[in-house]
């Protein structure tokens, strides 16, 4: 939820960037932006032109935030589910001394809005347990409640997914 802020700015940010993809290149690797998906258009900008498009940029947990997006619309109970998991995940991590699931947990309780959301902090960091779980056989806990959804919650998703990726890909390559 942190774009790039350091004392340099974009400018800095370029000028490194600019520095190590030729170093990378005559390794034949490409740059990994790691977490990438919270990163401002601007910054997407800079990426593209100091590495000339040859890179690598990792979305997750974008992709999976758009289809929670898109279910709390279409099934509002079982993103509720989604959301409890979420907030139960980052309580039990606060308990166990997480920093950031306090400042996540205090977040959210100081909200103007404090509905379940995708856009809470909460949500970015503690969401994504939910649809990985697994029982002690080694079994998804949840997937199966994804299987029975709506054609229309499924091209809902496409569409916001491919959006998102075409959105990526004008501003990196």
């Amino acid at each position: 939820g942190t774009d790039y802020r350091c004392p340099d700015g974009l400018i800095g940010l370029e000028q490194r960037i600019r520095a190590l993809a030729p170093v990378a290149d005559e390794y034949g690797v490409m740059l990994d932006f790691h977490s990438g998906d919270d990163l401002s258009a601007a910054t997407r900008r800079v990426i593209q032109r100091a590495t000339q498009g040859r890179l690598h940029f990792k979305v997750s947990p974008m992709l999976q935030i758009l289809v929670a997006e898109v279910l709390s619309q279409y099934d509002p109970p079982r993103f509720a589910r989604w959301w409890d998991d979420a907030v139960a995940y980052a309580r039990r991590e606060a308990e166990a001394g997480s920093r950031l699931a306090v400042d996540c947990l205090r977040e959210w309780a100081e909200a103007v809005d404090p509905a379940p959301s995708v856009h809470h902090s909460l949500f970015h960091h503690y969401g994504f347990r939910y649809v990985g779980q697994r029982d002690a056989q080694g079994q998804f806990l949840h997937r199966e409640e994804f299987y029975d959804l709506a054609p229309e919650f499924f091209d809902a998703c496409q569409a916001r997914i491919a959006d998102y990726l075409c959105t990526l890909a004008e501003e990196l390559f």
